[in-house]
């Protein structure tokens, strides 16, 4: 299931196995022996490809040990230029604790995954703004109704339905949380700061 490509120390694809092929869609006679940069195209959060010593550590760690890197849910282009989603891993490979001779990158397709994950956390956006029409509605037509009638209304009556006003209020923060974690998801939330009286606060969620 995962890709495997092998590079050897001057950064050349020495082999490339059936899932690596699949992901990037490169045929294995034509990417052995080109530069690894080449074949496994992967960018970071501000869409800049990433290869340096740290993403390809040979020359960085000659005569050290053993080492891995691994980058997670990152962006790859393929040889068509089609973007896909993968998890990477690096491991140098050395002669009995002498220099580094090559590196294995180990690649694993996560596209479906988070096309998956999109597709909830769309679901969920489109869910949560279905739901706050009505209740805006409800809350706006009770507020009118309470208004109009306090005269008229009992005790009784008068609390029935402050109590029907608060549960479509409490609902409605519902609603709103389930936006804020779509857009946290989404990593477009936007924070706004206050101070507030903390025990004021607690008093009121605690009456509430």
């Amino acid at each position: 299931v995962e890709g495997g490509i092998a590079v050897d120390s001057r950064g050349n694809v020495m082999m490339v196995n059936d899932a690596a092929e699949g992901i990037t869609v490169w045929v294995k006679s034509q990417a052995i022996g080109r530069p690894i940069i080449d074949i496994l195209k992967i960018f970071d959060a501000t869409q800049q490809q990433f290869f340096s010593k740290n993403y390809y550590p040979i020359e960085s760690i000659i005569g050290s040990e053993s080492h891995t890197d691994t980058w997670n849910e990152v962006k790859m282009t393929t040889k068509q230029g089609k973007e896909r989603f993968v998890n990477v891993s690096v491991n140098t490979l050395q002669l009995e604790g002498e220099k580094t001779i090559g590196c294995i990158f180990t690649i694993h397709d996560i596209t479906k995954e988070k096309e998956l994950q999109e597709m909830k956390i769309d679901f969920v956006s489109i869910a949560a703004h279905e739901l706050r029409a009505p209740l805006t509605s409800v809350l706006g037509y009770m507020s009118v109704f309470l208004e109009e009638n306090k005269d008229t209304l009992n005790d009784d009556q008068g609390q029935l339905l402050q109590r029907v006003q608060a549960s479509a209020q409490q609902l409605r923060g519902l609603v709103e949380n389930l936006l804020s974690i779509s857009k946290i998801e989404r990593g477009v939330l936007a924070l706004s700061f206050k101070r507030v009286n903390w025990a004021e606060l607690v008093e009121q969620l605690v009456i509430d």
